[in-house]
């Protein structure tokens, strides 16, 4: 935004000038103007832009409902076609725009003792990755940050914020950062 850095520059100035506090404060409240409505216009505009979003994700969810039924009715008038040529035993129907056919598939297993298979043919999943468990280290790191500034404000700590003083020492692989947003209300 080339009206932050035309502030910031003038903010610059003005702190190193020898302006009253009062000119100061009046200029530098006189340049926020042109930032504060370029800001307001460019959420404004980013509103506008998630509600068009929003509005796509209903008419794409919206579709795939309607996708999704059309496909299970397909289905089942295809599986209703099938089971009647197998009740008649109609084997062939031709038309003029369709051959329909009952068919032998794949073969296939079905298991009728699932308790009675031998291990050989079990099959093993491979166990998965280990996860680095991020929210125990947050808390860990948390609990002896908290520790830390009750200590350092002169406080005395209980047994349980030593402790957690002294498990965070441990933890030399990892740090805490604090994240900033834009909250807008």
């Amino acid at each position: 935004m080339d009206v932050a850095a035309d502030y910031r520059e003038a903010y610059d100035k003005l702190s190193e000038s020898d302006l009253p506090d009062e000119v100061v404060n009046d200029t530098l409240e006189g340049l926020m103007w042109p930032l504060e409505v370029k800001a307001t216009n460019l959420i404004a505009f980013a509103d506008r832009i998630e509600s068009v979003i929003e509005v796509s994700k209903k008419r794409r969810q919206a579709m795939l409902a309607r996708e999704k039924a059309a496909e299970n009715r397909a289905a089942r008038i295809r599986a209703y076609v099938f089971n009647s040529m197998k009740l008649a035993q109609v084997k062939l129907i031709e038309t003029a725009e369709y051959k329909l056919r009952v068919k032998a598939g794949t073969k296939y297993v079905v298991v009728d003792a699932p308790t009675q298979v031998p291990p050989e043919f079990m099959r093993y999943p491979d166990p998965p990755e280990p996860e680095i468990d991020k929210e125990k280290i947050k808390a860990m790191l948390t609990a002896a940050e908290s520790a830390k500034e009750l200590f350092a404000a002169g406080k005395p700590l209980d047994a349980k914020q030593a402790q957690a003083i002294e498990e965070a020492k441990a933890i030399t692989f990892a740090h805490l950062e604090q994240s900033e947003f834009l909250d807008v209300r």
